[in-house]
């Protein structure tokens, strides 16, 4: 089950989500929403995100 945006615990795997993987807060709320709170999920995607080109670098 996906959890409320404003859950204490979304909130928190959200900021250690971004800390620990250099996602966006945007891309790791985006991840929550789709995936739910499972924190082993989220870092697998997290992390394959974050190798992603950003749009309009080029690169």
């Amino acid at each position: 089950m996906t959890p409320h945006p404003q859950t204490t615990e979304a909130l928190a795997l959200v900021q250690k989500l971004v800390a620990e993987t250099g996602v966006s807060e945007a891309q790791a709320w985006e991840l929550v929403f789709l995936l739910g709170i499972n924190w082993a999920s989220l870092v697998r995607e997290a992390k394959i995100m974050a190798r992603q080109p950003k749009a309009g670098t080029g690169r």
